[in-house]
Parts: C-alpha cells; sequence; structure tokens
C-alpha cells in the first residue's frame, strides 16, 4: 500500500526536485497558489508553492528503492523521525487535493 511521505528541498528547488523524483518513478504532490507580485510599477502572477521548501511523495515502505530519494537532484532529504520514515495521515493529502481548482491551483 502507497503511503505519503514529506520531502525537504533546497531553496527554490522544488521543481528541480519535483522532475527528478518522477524521473526515478514515484508520485509527486506539490500544492501552488497564484502569488501576486508587483516590482518597479509592474504586477504579474507567479506560481508559488504552498509549501516552500517541501513536496509530499507516495510510495511503499516495503519498497526498498525509497533510500535514492536523498540523493536526487534538488532533494534535500526525506523528513524522518529518528532513524524511520514517519508517513502522513491519509486524509491530509485529500483535503488538500479538494481545496484544488480545475487547474490543480489552491
Amino acid at each position: 500500500m502507497k503511503e505519503w511521505f514529506v520531502v525537504q528541498t533546497h531553496a527554490n528547488l522544488e521543481d528541480l526536485a519535483i522532475n527528478s523524483i518522477k524521473k526515478s518513478g514515484f508520485d509527486v504532490y506539490c500544492p501552488k497558489y497564484l502569488r501576486t507580485i508587483t516590482h518597479a510599477r509592474q504586477t504579474k502572477k507567479v506560481l508559488k508553492p504552498l509549501f516552500p521548501r517541501y513536496i509530499f511523495i507516495s510510495f511503499s515502505k516495503k519498497n526498498s528503492n525509497w533510500i535514492k530519494i536523498n540523493y536526487l537532484r534538488g532533494v534535500s532529504s526525506l523528513i524522518m523521525n529518528n532513524e524511520c520514515i514517519s508517513s502522513l495521515p491519509s486524509f491530509f493529502i485529500n483535503d488538500l487535493k479538494n481545496y484544488e481548482l480545475k487547474n490543480g491551483i489552491i
């Protein structure tokens, strides 16, 4: 059974981490929102992560392949409790996805 876990990324490298994790065959979820940025009298909307430096990844604990996640580009570390990886409650990700609009923005 697949569970959801939290991965900490390097600063502003969430997209790089997402791409490298997807290439390794894991399911990734990074909720984003539209942020309005004003600079030099110009306003633009930019997609930003809802939780900066954190993304969610789904895999089975029985799969020994998860250890390589810590060594992927853009990844700082997999969040662990002592030496054991700790999973999120399943309703957490489901509730986040319920807040998404059709285009995937929260």
